[in-house]
Parts: C-alpha cells; sequence; structure tokens
C-alpha cells in the first residue's frame, strides 16, 4: 500500500524536480543533502538520518514553491 502512494505522487514528484534543478545551486543543493542522508544511514545514526531527510523534504518544498511562484508570475 505504501509502494502505491509513492508510485502515484512520483509523478508530481518528478514535474518539481525537472523544475528545480536547473536552478544555480539548486543541483549541488540536493546532492550534499543526499549524500549527508546517506552518510548517516552508513553509521546507522537513524537520528542524523531523519533529520537529514526532514531537512532536505522541507528545502525541496521550499524550493518547489519557488520556482513555482516565479512560473505564476
Amino acid at each position: 500500500m505504501i509502494w502505491r502512494a509513492v508510485d502515484i505522487s512520483k509523478a508530481q514528484m518528478d514535474r518539481g524536480r525537472y523544475l528545480v534543478i536547473p536552478k544555480p545551486g539548486y543541483g549541488e543543493q540536493t546532492i550534499e543533502q543526499h549524500e549527508a542522508i546517506l552518510e548517516a544511514l552508513k553509521r546507522h545514526d537513524a537520528e542524523s538520518a531523519a533529520q537529514a531527510m526532514e531537512h532536505h523534504l522541507e528545502t525541496s518544498l521550499r524550493n518547489t514553491l519557488e520556482v513555482a511562484a516565479d512560473l505564476l508570475g
């Protein structure tokens, strides 16, 4: 059931990614955040991984909303 929810929302997430990543600095920011999540997971540090993931999701939402606002004028 969880995979179905992810699969359904993936198209919307992909649209957001295609709009945001070309913006200067956004792609690099995303890579750095993914690396932070991965490093925490490698250390088996669940709390740091969760915090890094939360930060990444908040940043992704903020960036997507910023780009959408720019497109809508």
